[in-house]
């Protein structure tokens, strides 16, 4: 966090209110006294419904020791990358998380706030348990073909404009800024919905593609990439 510190106020602003994931930052109480958009649309809370509350409004009661536990060596200093957690959601739903948790030093040297990132990864769970339960091999390879084709593009295009963004010898304004975002948040939206009509599917068809190949027909009405 440190690092975020040392960019322009607007940047961090910018950046925290416009990312997907989402961002909750906490008191070493567990008070939530940050709670971005993609916060907001992961669990239905408003800003205004959660800050002030406790972060257990989240807490699956089946969640195992691995959370607890990165909270603990995180509130001592240490960095946790990639947690793989369930947490609820407003209307009782539950998401999983790929969890990441930076602690936020006072000026005191101490820990006084736990900053956590996460990525939805329900999607991809889910996704997962499908193409394991078919226990088709030729059905996961037509899976990574049709991923890599209908992919590549938005995501070229997603890393084209932040490297834009990160480049200090561009310096964009702050619309411009705000346009980038919004420009890499829909092509991770593109991708987001394709992952998202593969986990809907009732059943799994192919069809040819190139040489030998086969993709997944995800809907009739996809528009090619």
């Amino acid at each position: 966090m440190s690092d975020l510190g040392r960019l322009p106020p607007h940047w961090v602003n910018i950046l925290l209110a416009n990312i997907s994931d989402c961002v909750i930052v906490t008191d070493r109480d567990g008070i939530i006294r940050y709670w971005n958009d993609g916060a907001r649309r992961m669990f239905q809370y408003t800003a205004e419904d959660a800050i002030g509350k406790h972060v257990n409004i989240l807490n699956v009661p089946t969640e195992g020791e691995e959370l607890q536990e990165a909270l603990m060596l995180a509130q001592e200093g240490e960095v946790i990358s990639d947690v793989e957690v369930n947490e609820k959601s407003r209307d009782g739903s539950v998401r999983t998380l790929l969890l990441s948790i930076v602690p936020i030093l006072g000026n005191s040297g101490e820990v006084e706030y736990l900053a956590a990132i996460g990525k939805d990864i329900t999607i991809v769970r889910d996704l997962e348990e499908k193409v394991l339960a078919s226990e088709k091999l030729e059905t996961v390879r037509d899976m990574i073909v049709t991923l890599n084709h209908n992919m590549n593009q938005p995501l070229a295009v997603a890393g084209l404009y932040l490297g834009m963004l990160g480049d200090e010898s561009l310096c964009p304004e702050p619309e411009e800024q705000k346009e980038y975002l919004r420009l890499v948040e829909e092509q991770l939206d593109r991708v987001a919905d394709l992952l998202r009509k593969i986990a809907e599917m009732e059943e799994v068809r192919t069809v040819e593609y190139l040489a030998e190949n086969r993709m997944v027909d995800i809907a009739e009405d996809e528009e090619e990439n």
